[in-house]
């Protein structure tokens, strides 16, 4: 009888250890993850900012922060990555940083990503060239 309730406590055991192992990698499947393609820095003149991506189906995406009325963006077909652009051509002068939040929501989860892009400065100087000629 010992020997019954010994192995009938080794496959409860068993049976609860695979029960939670299964429960905690099903828990970590349904997270949603973003893939960042974004870039850090963009040139004046451009508008291509990247592109984020989900493990998700049909999720949501919005722009939030301080310059988000700047920035729009493009889904893909099944909307599990977007491309970002500025509304209008980078330019130093203008506005040298943009600071905004893209969220991506599916049901009741959501992931958030905080991106910092800076416009680079180009040198405008105007190029000096002098001719020198040789007098008599």
């Amino acid at each position: 009888m010992g020997n019954n309730l010994l192995r009938s406590n080794r496959i409860i055991n068993i049976f609860l250890l695979i029960l939670f192992s299964n429960t905690s990698f099903s828990q970590r499947n349904s997270q949603i993850t973003l893939n960042d393609q974004t870039v850090q820095s963009i040139d004046p003149g451009q508008t291509d900012l990247g592109s984020l991506s989900t493990n998700k189906n049909n999720p949501t995406w919005e722009i939030t922060g301080e310059d988000a009325s700047f920035i729009s963006f493009s889904e893909s077909s099944n909307s599990k990555t977007i491309s970002l652009f500025l509304l209008d051509p980078a330019d130093f002068e203008t506005k040298s940083i943009y600071n905004f939040t893209v969220t991506v929501l599916n049901g009741n989860q959501q992931e958030s990503i905080d991106l910092v892009i800076t416009v680079n400065a180009v040198d405008n100087s105007p190029l000096l060239s002098h001719s020198l000629e040789m007098l008599p």
